[in-house]
């Protein structure tokens, strides 16, 4: 089986987006962590905190 250049381009454009979806989460939790006595912040991350 020989993979094609469009099916090389598509995994790497899903690994790509993979990739860039978990450095984009991982970097805003390392910016805006939650602040401590946040009792709601572990059990249900994104409650509606704030505008965003």
């Amino acid at each position: 089986m020989r993979s094609t250049a469009q099916e090389v381009t598509l995994a790497g454009v899903r690994t790509g987006l993979a990739l860039t979806t978990t450095m984009t989460l991982v970097v805003r939790r390392a910016i805006r962590p939650d602040p401590p006595g946040a009792g709601s912040g572990a059990a249900r991350p994104g409650s509606g905190r704030g505008p965003r």
